[in-house]
């Protein structure tokens, strides 16, 4: 999640450049071509700015763009800013979401103990706020309709220890018992498209994300479409929930010997 004390500094900041530099919210907004709306969210610490935009203020405003840079960084948590528009937008208000995973767990089920693994994996210990912001994710199990395919790939993925990789399954058996989330498992056995990477999709919203060196989120209906289609030619492959179920906690009982 993002860092609150610091996207409210972040905030003020902006208004205090704002009004210093003798703009109106609307007048900022025709300057740096946005809504006005993002100005005010921005200001009110509800919403980070993107790189660009902000550029664009600090120009606007003749702030110091680097100092500014700086703090929407530590606001910003773990995500990068290209990243925020599917968090915030799309997977915190969606009511049907499907992820897609061929390597590493979808982000939505990962344990504290794996996400700092994976954000570890350069050898830098990831800061507890970056812990947090991937664990704040899981909140979307508790109130959305949730279909997670995963590769039997990333069950025996070694990430962290075979300690990480036992409870990390065992979390996954757990989520998948619940009624509203559906977890299907693609075994090693089946040939499957869509190993060039993961997805995610918000059916109700009609906007889908994909991962890649920036990942992608769009609301282009042609994306969509192929983009489920795919989905769905991918889960046509996994086994059923029950069977789904047996395999991760095959699984975790080898990682825990």
């Amino acid at each position: 999640m993002p860092d609150s004390a610091l996207m409210a500094e972040l905030g003020r900041e902006l208004r205090r450049g704002r009004m210093s530099a003798g703009h109106t919210q609307a007048e900022l907004a025709d300057l740096i071509r946005i809504d006005r709306s993002e100005v005010s969210r921005a200001e009110n610490g509800k919403r980070n700015l993107t790189d660009t935009n902000l550029k664009a203020w600090c120009d606007a405003c003749r702030m110091d763009y680097a100092r500014m840079a700086g703090i929407a960084r530590g606001a910003r948590g773990s995500f990068p800013d290209w990243f925020e528009g599917w968090r915030d937008d799309v997977e915190a208000v969606s009511a049907r979401l499907s992820y897609w995973a061929c390597v590493i767990m979808p982000p939505v089920i990962r344990t504290e103990g794996y996400i700092g693994a994976v954000l570890g994996a350069g050898g830098t210990r990831p800061a507890e706020s970056q812990v947090a912001a991937q664990l704040a994710r899981a909140s979307v199990l508790d109130r959305a309709e949730v279909v997670t395919v995963v590769h039997e790939m990333a069950l025996r993925r070694f990430v962290g220890s075979s300690m990480i990789m036992a409870e990390q399954l065992d979390h996954l058996a757990s989520v998948a018992e619940m009624p509203s989330v559906h977890v299907h498992v693609v075994p090693n056995c089946e040939t499957v498209p869509g190993m060039s990477g993961a997805i995610s999709l918000a059916h109700d919203l009609g906007v889908v994300h994909m991962d890649g060196i920036r990942g992608r989120t769009t609301s282009d209906p042609d994306v969509f479409r192929d983009a489920a289609i795919l989905f769905d030619r991918i889960r046509g492959h996994a086994l059923p929930r029950g069977q789904s179920r047996n395999m991760v906690m095959e699984v975790a009982n080898q990682w825990k010997t």
